[in-house]
């Protein structure tokens, strides 16, 4: 069993046996006979020692000396001492106050309590080390996410009058720094801390949120005369400054004279927001929670409250965009898209609601829906006698952390007798980023079944070239934005070479965002396979999309 240690620095050769008699049985003892004893033991054993019994006078240096040399040491200060005293006198005990003693016994000695102050000390220093455990992050030493949101809201409540600003920093890269140097990479958070620590008020409460964001609550420092552009360019001026200095760039977003009545979380939301949008921009190191931030954040938070019942309540629908042949023009296929038309937000752009549902997990239940509608659809349109083209459906990061993933896929195409070339999968390269390799291998399973995969957004990342090698991929899709740049010779010549690659790949290759005549021939001529765009189509509703098809025969 381990034993604590006790240090007992006494000059009286009667006083120190008695208190080893007292203490011998539960504790390892360090004995001293002076000041300059005790503190070379103090300094020998620093991480050993969990109390101190110090008396006042002595030879060589006194008790006072000892105390005074200890609350001066950052190594030393955290043990606590219990001054043994004779009648000396409420002034001595004060004194010793002054220069942190933690407790105080009397003489002659009471066994009893001497063991139990002993005990309550070492008792509470644990108790404490256990707690400093729980609320500081070791890699930052700063505090954690919920020992800084309960200190906070404290410090928010016992000052109602202060006019209170919380920020969040961010250092880019700092996740791959992270995977390069480990442990290490946490000095250059520790020095932005510092950094800010030193800039910002002495009051400032300060920890960890994500692994490389930092939260801070301080009374507001930029002047009350001060234009909300003046207080903005403050902050900007600051953080691209200390990027400078610090070889990274910090991303910072800040929330100004918040208000205090309102739960803390909504604000760290606030500011998480305000942030986001900072490392949107480059060049752009700061973002204040703006009006309009807050009101895309208060729509955002209504969206979240209306997805459900609008699912349930058919306000989402799945339209179809039209892909055809560059060709003969003749329709090869469709996109499936959903669409949301609430009687309360009216139409609510997909631009607006998928990063809601991708952020909250909800995108899975949408994309599910979207599958089912789709296979029942086709059904629809095989029982009709209509033209029947393969139909893309978008699938998310969250579809493949479902582990009922191929169920989701395989059961709707079953039920409604779909064979598995009729319906393929569109994803995004990002997604590859944090697959499992269960989620690859049954990718690869879906194409076995026939189930054909889309690459979308191709041309708005920077590592997709290397992508097409090595993802099971069938088909290829140009992003819109790519394809509405075709103006530039250049990006024409880039268009070009990467069709030509997709062809040797034996892999398909689609254009969306065709719009005009002009656009669909230059790249039919550059050898794309087939077309998507308003050029032929916008999205059309499910019953709109079978008189299309009906037109096709």
């Amino acid at each position: 069993m381990h034993k604590s240690t006790v240090l007992i620095i006494e000059d009286n050769e009667i006083n120190r046996e008695i208190l080893e008699a007292i203490l011998e049985d539960d504790y390892n003892l360090l004995i001293a006979e002076n000041g300059k004893q005790g503190m070379e033991l103090l300094s020998a054993h620093t991480a050993d020692i969990d109390v101190v019994l110090l008396d006042i006078q002595m030879p060589v240096m006194n008790g006072y000396e000892v105390l005074e040399a200890v609350s001066n040491d950052l190594n030393l200060r955290h043990i606590p001492i219990i001054v043994t005293t004779g009648d000396d006198g409420l002034d001595v005990e004060e004194h010793c106050l002054t220069l942190h003693a933690t407790d105080f016994i009397k003489k002659p000695y009471n066994p009893l309590i001497v063991r139990l102050r002993v005990e309550n000390l070492i008792r509470m220093r644990n108790f404490a080390a256990t707690l400093n455990d729980v609320e500081i992050d070791k890699q930052t030493g700063v505090y954690t996410r919920n020992a800084f949101m309960i200190y906070a809201q404290q410090w928010i409540d016992s000052h109602p009058d202060l006019d209170m600003t919380l920020a969040m920093t961010d250092v880019r890269g700092f996740k791959r720094l992270n995977e390069q140097m480990g442990d290490s990479s946490f000095e250059i958070l520790r020095r932005v801390v510092e950094e800010i620590r030193n800039a910002y008020p002495e009051n400032t409460i300060i920890g960890t949120y994500n692994i490389d964001q930092i939260i801070y609550l301080h009374p507001t420092i930029t002047g009350k005369d001060m234009s909300n552009e003046e207080k903005e360019e403050w902050y900007e001026t600051r953080f691209r400054s200390l990027s400078k200095d610090m070889d990274v760039v910090i991303k910072a977003g800040i929330c100004e004279n918040f208000d205090t009545t309102r739960r803390l979380m909504g604000h760290v939301n606030n500011v998480w927001e305000a942030l986001r949008e900072a490392k949107k921009i480059y060049g752009r190191y700061s973002r204040f929670v703006s009006k309009d931030l807050l009101d895309k954040l208060q729509r955002n938070a209504r969206i979240e409250d209306l997805m459900e019942k609008a699912l349930k309540n058919g306000e989402m629908q799945v339209y179809y965009q039209p892909k055809h042949d560059a060709k003969t023009e003749k329709l090869v296929g469709a996109e499936a898209l959903m669409r949301w038309i609430s009687p309360e937000l009216g139409f609510v752009s997909p631009g607006e609601f998928i990063p809601v549902f991708e952020k909250n997990g909800f995108v899975s239940m949408a994309d599910a829906f979207v599958w089912r509608e789709t296979c029942k659809n086709q059904r629809k349109w095989i029982d009709n006698c209509l033209k029947v083209v393969p139909i893309s459906v978008n699938a998310s990061r969250h579809d493949f952390a479902h582990k009922d993933l191929e169920q989701f896929i395989i059961k709707p195409l079953q039920d409604n007798g779909i064979a598995e070339h009729l319906m393929h999968i569109e994803i995004t390269e990002s997604l590859f980023e944090n697959l499992s390799s269960e989620a690859f291998n049954l990718l690869q399973d879906f194409r076995h079944r026939g189930i054909k995969i889309e690459l979308d957004d191709f041309g708005t990342g920077y590592s997709s070239l290397n992508s097409l090698s090595e993802l099971p991929i069938d088909t290829v899709k140009f992003d819109m934005s790519f394809v509405r740049k075709l103006s530039d010779p250049r990006k024409q010549k880039v268009m070009k070479g990467c069709v030509s690659m997709i062809k040797d790949l034996e892999l398909s290759s689609v254009a969306e965002g065709v719009e005009d005549a002009e656009t669909r021939k230059m790249i039919a001529d550059m050898g794309i396979d087939s077309i998507q765009g308003y050029y032929y189509s916008k999205p059309l509703p499910a019953a709109e999309f079978e008189e299309y098809l009906a037109k096709q025969k």
